[in-house]
Parts: C-alpha cells; sequence; structure tokens
C-alpha cells in the first residue's frame, strides 16, 4: 500500500535528484575509467594523431552505449511494476466511472513509485478522483502541493489544468 502524504513530495523531489546527481557522478567516474581501459588497450597501435583520435571516438561510442542504454533499461525496470499496475488501475475506472472505487483502488496500490514523474502521475490520479467525486476543494489543494514539488513541464501542466477547473467551476 503507497503511503499518501502529499505535503513530503517537496522532500522526495530533493531525494530523488540526490539520487540523480549521485548516479551522474558515478557514471563519470565510469565515463574516466572506460577512457583509461581503452587507450591502456590499445596504446601499441596508437602511433598518430588520427590513431589517437579514433581510440578516443571508440571510446566515446562504447561510453555512449553504456550512458544510454543501461540508464534506459534500469529506468524501464524500475518503473515497470509501478505502471503495470496503475494501468489496470486507471482501465478498470475507465470501465467503470466509479470515482470512489477508483480513489480506493489508487491507494491500495501494492507497488509504489520510485521515480518523481511516478509520483506526480499517481498523485494526479487521485487529484482526479477527488474532483469526480464532488471534492473539487480538496482536489485543487492537492494540485496546488503538486504545482509546487513538480519541475517547469509538470508544473505548466498542472497550472493549465486548475485553470480549466476553476474555469468549469465558475460556469456552473
Amino acid at each position: 500500500m503507497i503511503k499518501y502524504a502529499p505535503e513530503e513530495l517537496r522532500e522526495k523531489r530533493e531525494q530523488y535528484e540526490k539520487n540523480d546527481k549521485r548516479r551522474s557522478y558515478y557514471m563519470l567516474l565510469l565515463l574516466i575509467l572506460v577512457e583509461i581501459l581503452y587507450l591502456y588497450m590499445v596504446k601499441g597501435s596508437v602511433h598518430s594523431f588520427w590513431g589517437v583520435v579514433a581510440v578516443i571516438l571508440g571510446a566515446l561510442f562504447i561510453v555512449a552505449i553504456i550512458f544510454l542504454a543501461i540508464p534506459a533499461f534500469i529506468n524501464a525496470r524500475l518503473s515497470s511494476g509501478f505502471s503495470k499496475e496503475l494501468k489496470k488501475v486507471v482501465d478498470k475506472y475507465g470501465n467503470s466511472g466509479d470515482a470512489k472505487q477508483f480513489y480506493s483502488d489508487l491507494l491500495a496500490m501494492n507497488c509504489r513509485p520510485k521515480t518523481m514523474r511516478g509520483e506526480i502521475v499517481w498523485y494526479l490520479n487521485i487529484s482526479t478522483a477527488l474532483i469526480e467525486q464532488g471534492k473539487l476543494d480538496e482536489g485543487l489543494e492537492l494540485l496546488e502541493i503538486l504545482e509546487g514539488a513538480g519541475d517547469k513541464a509538470e508544473a505548466e501542466f498542472i497550472r493549465k489544468h486548475k485553470e480549466n477547473l476553476k474555469r468549469q467551476r465558475a460556469e456552473q
């Protein structure tokens, strides 16, 4: 079961950013290690400027594969359980339209989000469930918290969503 604590989102964002920085440092160390090992392995074949350039480009190619493929695989594995479970819950809500059950199912999820984007998506779904239940003020309050915790793109999306909700509220 996931803990519902939107007030902790700012601290979670800081923790995720701290982990990302740590991961970046490890990847930089890996880059340097690969460069050194690659140069050491082919040092006998480097006899000219273009040989050195080829060695550096080869090492950069290897590092690019490491930097792109491995993190993509890790991120996919990290959020796959949460994403699959969330998709089931959202599909169930799409078929039934029962906002109370949707809210209950979201709170009863077993897999917790492992990325900040996952946290934001989960809370956005909770705000949708609250708004659909007629708890507009509580939903807008949650969106306000999410806007402060999200990155620039997420905050802009949430701000537009709040404006639309307030406009719909005024029209009623």
